[in-house]
């Protein structure tokens, strides 16, 4: 149980973290 609860927690910050690349890219193509 908590393997599985430690795994989904990993994929949100993975995920938390390609849309933080994904908005300094935004803003580097805005500039």
């Amino acid at each position: 149980y908590y393997q599985e609860e430690f795994a989904i927690r990993r994929t949100l910050i993975s995920c938390l973290d390609w849309c933080d690349i994904l908005r300094i890219w935004d803003v580097d193509a805005l500039l």
